[in-house]
């Protein structure tokens, strides 16, 4: 083609969101064609598309290469909201059989299947009961402390009993005992 007089456009600049990654991917001709939502940086699409799942869209952001003052400038923070917001597909999790995990509702989960749980640890009791273990070690560790701690190690070693007696024992015999008749 000859030289245009203006820059060319990339088709494919700006970020869109997959909201079952919960995050925000560079456009590209993989983006779905259903999705038309293109924002001009990483945060303004992880702002705009994934409010809902913030930090952990913002998370995917690579570093830069100078320091910053702060990671995100409060002006770039989401408005808070009085109570959680939820997915556009619900919230819960939903049993995917191949891998025997529970993964968080979204544009992925097949309509056809509709065994979804409030939480992930309920979607492995419910619907992974004979492989629970497999499906539980897919679930991520918490952010946050869990309800009831777990109880704290002694502060010391639990000492060997002591008899007041000595303890009398006898060698083994070499062969079979037989009992008196």
């Amino acid at each position: 083609p000859p030289p245009t007089l203006s820059p060319t456009v990339d088709p494919y600049s700006g970020f869109y969101a997959d909201v079952s990654l919960r995050k925000c991917l560079p456009n590209s001709p993989n983006k779905p064609a259903w999705n038309e939502d293109v924002a001009p940086t990483h945060l303004e699409c992880c702002k705009t598309y994934l409010d809902w799942a913030f930090k952990d869209c913002v998370a995917d952001i690579p570093p830069t290469f100078r320091p910053t003052s702060y990671p995100i400038a409060a002006k770039d923070m989401p408005d808070p909201t009085t109570s959680p917001t939820e997915s556009p597909h619900g919230s819960g999790f939903y049993a995917e059989d191949v891998t025997r995990s529970c993964l968080p509702n979204s544009a992925d989960r097949p309509n056809w299947n509709t065994n979804i749980a409030p939480t992930q640890l309920e979607c492995c009791q419910r619907y992974f009961d004979w492989a629970f273990a497999q499906c539980v070690s897919n679930i991520p560790p918490t952010l946050r402390p869990t309800r009831i701690p777990t109880i704290a190690p002694s502060a010391k070693p639990t000492e060997v009993p002591v008899t007041a007696e000595p303890t009398i024992s006898f060698p083994p015999t070499p062969g079979p005992t037989i009992s008196p008749t």
